[in-house]
């Protein structure tokens, strides 16, 4: 993901539709390609990432800021494979 480029996502994703499986390796930073890829592996709106803030008077607690969506649509192509991230 990290070295994945938004002109790429296409390109990649779309060969794989078929797939049974599907590993991401998520180590890296990725280059804005995070709701470009999340838009192949679901075919409804769903929470997609949950974003956090420390809160600094208390180690170790968290706020919830964000809860983003990957899909705004419904949509049919999609891949169906079980995922490993």
């Amino acid at each position: 993901m990290g070295k994945l480029t938004g002109q790429q996502v296409d390109s990649i994703m779309r060969p794989i539709m078929g797939a049974k499986a599907l590993i991401l390796d998520l180590r890296n930073y990725p280059k804005g390609t995070l709701w470009q890829v999340a838009q192949y592996l679901t075919d409804k709106p769903d929470t997609f990432v949950h974003f956090t803030s420390p809160i600094f008077d208390f180690p170790a607690c968290f706020i919830g800021l964000v809860n983003r969506h990957c899909r705004q649509r419904e949509n049919s192509e999609y891949i169906r494979a079980r995922y490993l991230y």
